[in-house]
């Protein structure tokens, strides 16, 4: 009976023993993990930040570099813009009537003198009708209104305006539509849309008629109208 209870004791002792370096054993790998998972979690939110902070540094100098194209952009333009108000002025101040007789040049690709005249003379009566402001001039119904073909038409207008017959068109539109927004500070084109300006002009839209007046005058039609009423509106004041 002694020994039996100094076995139960003993088996007691072991069981508490043993529990408490179970829950010690629990309580150190509980530790360990939770460490671990800190470091990891700290790691994490270092490389976020550090590539939340690069995303933001290259964001902000495109950003920059941007604004500065931009300025650079419209500055330029704004110049092209002014020149061009100043070349048209001071052309206009040049401007004297004049009824001299039209000078030809001989031999236009085998075009004898006297059809090239006939023929100058026609573009001059349509340029002073402003006949190129109908949408639907095509070089075939010119030269028919003309009394004469495509090709003695389009030599002529290729060797004494130095254009192709397109481009030749378009020129007149956009000087018809540069001279009205110069020459008349009341004119509806300051009020018009770009779609607007190429109903009254002959363009199909407003797309067309923008690429035009760029490559015609080397400057957006919207920043020439700007500049061109800043000025008249600083003459004004």
């Amino acid at each position: 009976m002694y020994y039996i209870e100094q076995l139960v004791k003993a088996d007691g002792i072991y069981s508490q023993n043993h529990k408490h370096l179970i829950h010690k054993i629990h309580k150190e790998y509980e530790t360990k993990d939770l460490l671990q998972a800190k470091k990891e979690l700290e790691r994490s939110l270092f490389v976020e930040k550090y590539k939340t902070g690069i995303i933001s540094g290259v964001a902000f100098f495109i950003l920059i570099a941007s604004l500065v194209v931009y300025f650079q952009q419209k500055k330029k333009a704004k110049k092209v813009a002014q020149e061009l108000i100043r070349k048209i002025e001071s052309i206009q101040k040049q401007i004297v009537e004049s009824s001299e007789e039209l000078k030809i040049i001989p031999k236009t690709n085998n075009i004898n003198d006297e059809t090239v005249l006939k023929i100058l003379e026609k573009l001059t009566g349509f340029e002073q009708k402003q006949k190129f402001l109908k949408p639907d001039v095509t070089l075939e119904k010119l030269a028919n209104d003309f009394g004469t073909n495509t090709s003695y038409l389009s030599s002529v207008i290729n060797s004494h305006k130095s254009q192709k017959f397109n481009d030749y068109i378009n020129s007149l539109r956009i000087n018809y539509v540069i001279n009205e927004l110069v020459t008349n500070s009341s004119t509806d084109f300051f009020r018009y849309s770009m779609d607007g300006i190429a109903q009254h002009s002959g363009f199909v839209n407003g797309i067309a008629f923008s690429r035009a007046f760029q490559k015609h005058a080397g400057v957006k039609p919207s920043v020439f109208i700007k500049e061109l009423s800043e000025r008249q509106h600083l003459k004004s004041a």
